[in-house]
């Protein structure tokens, strides 16, 4: 268990039309991380298909400290809890 991340470069199709991190990109980058997660741990799609499986998220949280703006890396981690 414990803390996992991904470093993620910013895209165009991140962007709003402000030209930052769009609000709904933010989930996408999470799921991404907890697929990785799995993935890593031997957990992938054929393991889910074969065990009928399927994560299930009960709480997300999101803290906007600043803009993330192109061009930007950014690092999204998650944490394990039981």
């Amino acid at each position: 268990m414990g803390k996992y991340y991904k470093q993620f470069h910013i895209r165009w199709s991140d962007l709003d039309p402000n030209r930052h991190v769009s609000h709904d990109t933010y989930p996408k980058f999470a799921v991404e991380v907890r697929m990785n997660y799995l993935n890593d741990k031997g957990i992938d799609q054929r393991y889910l298909a074969k065990h009928n499986l399927g994560p299930i998220i009960f709480s997300e949280q999101f803290f906007y400290l600043k803009e993330v703006l192109p061009d930007e890396s950014i690092y999204v981690d998650f944490e394990v809890l039981g």
